[in-house]
This record gives C-alpha cells, sequence and structure tokens, in this order.
C-alpha cells in the first residue's frame, strides 16, 4: 500500500482511491471490526473477507462506504460512479447514450430510455451517492 507517506505491504491491499485507500486485511484489529473507527482511511477486513475480496475485485468495481463523514473526491480513483446520469451524460462528447442488444447497438436520446429498475448493491449506486458538480 503507497499513499502519502506510508508505503507499506498490507496483505490482500485493493487501492479505491489514486491517493492511497485501500480495502485490505487487517488482521490486527478484527475484535474492533464494525465496533470502532480503527483506521485511517482504509476499510479493514477479517483475513478471510480481505482475501475473497482480493480475488474477486475488478478495477473499476463500485464501492458503497457507509457512516463516513467525508465523500468521495472527483478525480480521487475510479469515481465516474460519483456521478448522476444527467452528468455523465454532459461529458459524453455526443451527449446520447447507447442502446445495446442481440441486433448490435444504436446512439439514442437517453430522454427515451426507460427508467432504470436496478437496485443497490449489484446493478447501480445507491440514491444520493453523487455529489454536486
Amino acid at each position: 500500500m503507497k499513499g502519502p507517506g506510508y508505503d507499506l505491504m498490507v496483505p490482500f491491499s485493493v487501492r479505491f482511491t489514486w491517493s492511497g485507500d485501500y480495502y485490505h486485511d487487517a488482521y490486527w484489529s478484527t475484535g474492533e471490526q464494525g465496533f470502532a473507527n480503527v483506521s485511517h482511511g482504509c476499510v479493514n477486513l477479517s483475513p478471510a473477507d480481505a482475501e475473497t475480496y482480493y480475488n474477486l475485485a475488478v478495477p473499476g468495481d463500485p464501492i458503497t462506504i457507509k457512516g463516513s463523514p467525508r465523500s468521495g473526491t472527483w478525480g480521487n480513483g475510479y469515481t465516474m460512479w460519483f456521478l448522476t446520469w444527467q452528468q455523465y451524460l454532459k461529458g459524453s462528447a455526443l451527449h446520447q447514450a447507447v442502446s445495446a442488444g442481440p441486433g448490435g447497438s444504436t446512439f439514442v436520446d437517453p430522454a427515451t430510455l426507460p427508467a432504470s429498475t436496478a437496485t443497490a448493491p449489484l446493478g447501480t449506486a445507491p440514491t444520493g451517492n453523487a455529489n454536486s458538480y
């Protein structure tokens, strides 16, 4: 794990911000996890949970952290998940969405798409997860 002022070897570390926030094995704090804040910004996991997450994680996977007084910062990691759909489209060169299916894909006006029925945590970010930019 590398960040401002540190460079440590910690088992099963997965970085989720460029400034040095990680999911990682924190064998030294398993008794306090879920009961006390024993981290300086990382998400401490038991050894078994850290290994499982490490083996399944893919760069860009959305991560939701609850209970933190600080929100995510744009540009600090895989932060496209901090944007609303409208904000995301503003960054598109064409300001259009893509509809994909078995017959191929085509550009469409985002207003013509049906409302999403996906629910957190698997299909989309939870309501209110976006910051205003």
